[in-house]
């Protein structure tokens, strides 16, 4: 359990302050897009209450993608786990992009009826069906994540993690 929230708030400002400071530099140099990456769920849920999270992140977050939308700039942000419980905070900051809809632990048809007019998704395509299931199984796979988050656009199908899968099963993806 978390148990020093002002020493974890002290090393989250500091980050926040070196990603400012290198996203002003980035978007000077004209980067398009902002890609973040961090991992705030797990299967079951996030890994602190959203209340922690919003404290902690949310306004490092907020910081750091000002400086990208003030510039017209798109953001995009992986973060592995259960995380609908943060996705309006998210959107609320100004997330264009959301990586990876992780099959297993996000109702992906919900995110997108909720969330869909004002953020795209990206991946939603079970890592474990790509591992373990025939490439018809990641057909049927690809073709649920589709019908879940594709309808009217704002949808990058893809994988919900990064894996050495099959080779077949990557073609029966694509396909």
């Amino acid at each position: 359990a978390l148990t020093d929230i002002d020493s974890a708030q002290l090393i989250v400002e500091m980050v926040t302050d070196y990603i400012v400071h290198m996203s002003r530099r980035l978007v000077r140099a004209g980067l398009e897009m902002c890609w973040l990456t961090d991992d705030y769920g797990t299967e079951r849920a996030l890994m602190m209450s959203p209340e922690t999270w919003r404290k902690l992140f949310k306004p490092a977050l907020a910081e750091i993608f000002s400086v990208w939308k003030d510039a017209g700039r798109l953001i995009g942000l992986h973060s592995c786990g259960a995380v609908g419980a943060i996705v309006g905070d998210l959107v609320e900051i100004g997330l264009d992009v959301l990586h990876p809809v992780q099959a297993s632990c996000n109702d992906a048809a919900a995110l997108k009826a909720r969330w869909g007019d004002r953020l795209s998704f990206w991946g939603g395509v079970s890592s474990r069906v790509l591992l373990q299931g025939a490439p018809a199984d990641v057909q049927r796979e690809t073709l649920r994540a589709l019908k879940a988050l594709g309808p009217d656009g704002g949808y990058v199908c893809g994988q919900d993690q990064t894996m050495p899968y099959p080779e077949a099963n990557i073609a029966a993806l694509a396909e």
